[in-house]
């Protein structure tokens, strides 16, 4: 929105860059001059290293592996392990990953995150499944986290 916004002078887009960038990012143009010319320069510059949709796609996946375990059952642990792998999935959804297709890779990695009680929990409710279903495991565990009966 601030890019294309064009009332506001690029140094004034510049200098809103430069304080939204955080972290390692935020390091590789921590010592950017604070002048109009450099706006378009920075921009380029993020959107070639960061805009890179093959790149993305890893980072989702990588950040989907990474995801901490729920090391019992806890409600807290187990929504948060939800929401960040939902998030991850969505954010391959939106680069157009078939994710629509992963049934057994999506939640098999879901299920190596979970507590043995919520794994049982599926195993007992999946039982006569000739496959995992991935969106009936992200219900059956978003059910859990509320405290209701499958």
């Amino acid at each position: 929105m601030i890019d294309s916004a064009s009332e506001i002078p690029n140094i004034m887009k510049l200098q809103y860059l430069l304080s939204s960038l955080k972290g390692e990012v935020g390091l590789l143009f921590e010592h950017t001059t604070l002048t109009a010319d450099n706006y378009e320069v920075t921009w380029a510059a993020l959107l070639k290293r960061f805009d890179n949709p093959r790149t993305l796609i890893r980072e989702y996946y990588r950040k989907i592996h990474h995801l901490p375990a729920v090391s019992c059952d806890n409600v807290d642990d187990l929504a948060l392990l939800v929401d960040e792998f939902t998030r991850h999935v969505n954010g391959l959804k939106k680069l157009d990953e078939p994710v629509d297709t992963w049934d057994t890779p999506l939640a098999n990695l879901l299920l190596m995150k979970l507590d043995s009680s919520t794994i049982l929990a599926w195993e007992n409710h999946s039982a006569q499944h000739k496959k995992d279903k991935y969106k009936e495991l992200f219900e059956k565990g978003g059910r859990q986290q509320k405290g209701l009966r499958p």
